[in-house]
């Protein structure tokens, strides 16, 4: 009871102090190592953009313009992870405060994937994305 130290108390009297500095000496890393990372990460994407079978795949995206917020049109985003299938619709209107998303969530199922790895090309895959609410979503 008499005890002023303000670290966490266990149940049996010992601090937790000691514990918690050792668990953030463990985990802590400094400058010249987060660069060190940093540069090794970059050097990985590079390589994944260059060629198939490395580390990091990565699928190179080709952007024209940035955009200014004046942008008019339906836009959709596809992104297929290890477990869910996402697609969202962006409606710009041209003003920034003028954007509505709608957003479809899906469990990549088993029929999913047999959508996903036999489709043709990119209409054949976005002719099974819906965005009624009246429409099975059970991919």
């Amino acid at each position: 009871m008499g005890n002023n130290d303000s670290k966490p108390q266990g149940s049996h009297g010992s601090s937790y102090g000691a514990t918690i500095d050792s668990i953030q000496n463990i985990m802590a890393i400094d400058k010249a190592m987060v660069q060190k990372l940093r540069s090794h990460m970059m050097t990985q994407l590079q390589a994944g953009l260059e060629k198939e079978g490395q580390t990091i795949n990565m699928i190179p995206t080709y952007v024209g313009t940035v955009p200014t917020g004046k942008e008019k049109g339906e836009f959709l985003a596809v992104d297929v992870g290890g477990s869910n299938f996402r697609v969202v619709k962006a409606s710009l209107s041209g003003d920034v405060s003028g954007i509505k998303m709608s957003e479809v969530k899906e469990p990549i199922s088993e029929v999913c994937v047999a959508v996903l790895t036999k489709a043709r090309d990119v209409e054949h895959l976005l002719s099974h994305v819906s965005f009624s609410g009246n429409q099975d979503r059970n991919w």
